[in-house]
């Protein structure tokens, strides 16, 4: 079973990530201010979240640790993507291309925050 504090890194993690996916839903996205939301979100990760693993609580089972580094793997993997995604989005001029990064954006998000909310069910 996961300790609390871990289960509120997560979920306070997840609910970054879906704020984040609200700013890019919008019809004229606002690229810098996408850009700009997504440093905390990663820092958050870097500095909260992921710590979490690295110098585990001594009660925590072996097995939740190993389970919780593989997913961590996976977030960092789509966090990095994610900021690709972006730049890749501001470099779009025609309205198809727009949406079509808005799409990728919003499905890596919903990724995301799957890995996030898996740790905690």
């Amino acid at each position: 079973m996961m300790p609390a504090s871990y289960a509120q890194a997560y979920e306070y993690f997840a609910q970054q990530l879906e704020q984040l996916e609200r700013q890019v839903t919008v019809a004229q996205p606002d690229v810098a201010q996408i850009k700009a939301a997504l440093v905390p979100i990663q820092q958050e990760f870097q500095h909260t979240v992921q710590p979490l693993v690295l110098e585990p609580d001594e009660a925590v089972p072996r097995t939740v640790i190993s389970r919780l580094t593989a997913c961590n793997t996976e977030i960092n993997k789509h966090l990095r993507f994610l900021a690709m995604d972006i730049s890749f989005l501001q470099a779009a001029r025609q309205p198809q291309t727009v949406q079509q990064r808005q799409a990728q954006i919003r499905d890596r998000l919903q990724r995301l925050i799957t890995y996030a909310r898996l740790e905690l069910g």
